[in-house]
């Protein structure tokens, strides 16, 4: 029989303190990005037609809150931030060679709302298709060509490298 001690280990109050902190941190980082979400697609959902691409854009923006909350609980747990830093440009690089096309279309879908280049319902020709807007989000535009009735899905970035005639907004 070999003699093996037990290591019995308790939690020191030091302990469940150290604990608690990067746990409030997480929990008042949640409930901040979710406060945040809810008073940007209020105020939006008063001012634009298009609410898809706007609740979007507060999704990602609930997402980089909660980013930044794991961050500062990380740091709080005593990972050391050039770590996380190195981590973080790594990750970044990564997605951006990655998504470079999907990352494209998003941008063109921001500046096409940005502009107000148009809204669901007008009547605009792009690329020889002359159609009726039915919807957009921030990937891509769907438009209704009455004279072939078919929707045709035409990715955002296309429509802002090209010449758009708004027949809707023409004055």
């Amino acid at each position: 029989f070999s003699s093996r001690r037990r290591h019995t280990r308790y939690i020191s109050v030091t302990g469940v303190q150290t604990c608690a902190l990067p746990i409030f941190i997480i929990l008042l980082t949640i409930v901040v990005a979710y406060y945040l979400k809810n008073i940007i697609l209020k105020k939006i959902n008063k001012q634009y037609q298009n609410k898809i691409v706007f609740e979007q854009i507060a999704d990602i923006l609930f997402y980089i809150i909660i980013g930044f909350g794991l961050i500062l609980t990380l740091i709080e747990l005593g990972v050391q931030k050039a770590t996380i830093l190195t981590l973080l440009v790594s990750v970044g690089i990564t997605l951006g060679l990655s998504f470079q096309n999907i990352l494209l279309k998003v941008f063109s879908g921001i500046y096409i709302i940005m502009m107000k280049l148009y809204d669901i319902g007008d009547t605009i020709n792009v690329n020889s298709t002359t159609g009726t807007i039915k919807d957009f989000n921030l990937f891509n535009t769907t438009v209704h060509d009455q004279t072939k009735n078919v929707d045709i899905i035409i990715p955002n970035d296309i429509i802002s490298g090209t010449e758009i005639i708004n027949y809707s907004k023409q004055t």
